[in-house]
């Protein structure tokens, strides 16, 4: 239950005082600032571009094979939702057989088109289909072991040094959400508590990075922790926001006053939709009560990502309050655009790629007006 996830971030603060006050919308403002920008944006983009395709890994190395999976996937919608629901069991598969059996039934159903090579390892027997469930494991293994650092502070601490020393910062928060017992969600209280408390004291004794440490507000901290507020109680429901605020800045107080004494960043991950705006007030009233270094995540894939962006914009204005914020695309897509169809609800996630790159744009412009 209690794996850490990390994910390297570079923060974009918001503040309220020190922002321009000019009348013209916001909109408007972010717009032109983004035409000013965009020469360097492509400079920036074209120079990335070319360093990833420098880095190539060889046909014989197990990332190689890595890559090829996650690049089928991305080109073929039907294959990723079979290849992660085959990921989503692994974990309990025990043989050979099982995982070969289980990965044949996924990537051989109607409309599923397996990477070239991988059909005639899905259809071996024998060594053969030994070799293919191994092949796979170890790609599974893998990439999770690029993500899961640890089962507690102590034990992630050799990764996250790892990161530190390539010059990456991280964030760690616990896998798993939406408890289902008040005594789950103290359980995941006190791991909050475990990572905070004792994170920082380690941590504390590595080598200086002033380009990790430092922005141009000033020290940014080392240590970086990320919740998800439905992990923190049974009741987390937005058609009672009240109640479900009360009980989940209850559990969150003594995380956030010990964050504050420690120097430790909070981020607010953003789940499902239906807990969007609940986590917004959330957060907001949080920061009001608690002078913590406060993170919140943002999601570009959602229509409302415009207005979302420019509320917490208009709030840190109004309150003063420095945040940081981590602006991602959103990672509950397939999830939201089948609910909204199951329930007949209209959508609340862009429908193409495209329309989901430009809400980030228009959201890293509204960030970046507002940045002091």
């Amino acid at each position: 239950m209690a794996l850490f996830s990390r994910r390297a971030s570079k923060p974009v603060s918001v503040s309220g005082p020190v922002v321009p006050q000019e009348r013209a919308p916001a909109a408007a403002r972010a717009a032109a600032a983004g035409a000013l920008r965009e020469p360097r944006v492509l400079e920036i983009g074209r120079e990335m571009l070319e360093m990833a395709r420098g880095h190539k890994s060889g046909v014989l190395s197990s990332r190689f094979w890595s890559d090829k999976l996650m690049d089928w996937s991305m080109r073929d919608q039907a294959f990723k939702v079979q290849l992660f629901r085959f990921v989503d069991a692994f974990p309990m598969l025990r043989s050979s057989d099982a995982i070969h059996e289980h990965l044949t039934d996924y990537l051989t159903q109607p409309g599923v088109t397996p990477p070239p090579g991988m059909s005639l390892g899905l259809a071996a027997g024998g060594l053969a289909k030994g070799l293919m469930a191994s092949t796979i494991s170890s790609q599974i293994k893998g990439m999770a072991a690029k993500f899961i650092a640890g089962t507690d502070a102590a034990s992630a601490l050799p990764q996250l040094e790892r990161l530190w020393k390539d010059g990456i910062a991280f964030s760690v928060d616990l896998l798993g959400e939406a408890c289902v017992s008040e005594v789950e969600a103290e359980a995941y209280q006190a791991k909050y508590l475990d990572l905070v408390a004792n994170l920082p004291a380690s941590v504390g004794g590595w080598k200086a990075n002033p380009r990790l440490e430092r922005d141009h507000l000033g020290v940014v901290p080392r240590v970086n922790v990320s919740i998800k507020i439905s992990s923190l109680s049974a009741r987390c429901n937005p058609i009672d926001t009240e109640g479900s605020i009360r009980a989940l800045m209850e559990r969150l107080r003594p995380i956030l006053e010990l964050a504050r004494d420690r120097g430790v960043l909070i981020n607010f991950d953003m789940e499902q939709f239906a807990l969007k705006d609940l986590t917004l007030e959330l957060f907001q009233r949080c920061c009001e009560a608690t002078d913590f270094n406060a993170g919140l995540a943002m999601q570009a894939y959602l229509r409302s990502g415009d207005q979302d962006a420019q509320r917490i914009c208009d709030w840190a204005r109004r309150t003063g309050r420095v945040v940081t914020v981590r602006l991602v695309k959103g990672a509950y897509w397939d999830y939201e655009t089948i609910n909204a169809e199951q329930m007949d609800w209209p959508c609340p996630v862009w429908n193409t790629k495209r329309e989901t790159d430009a809400c980030f744009e228009r959201m890293a412009e509204i960030f970046l007006t507002n940045t002091p």
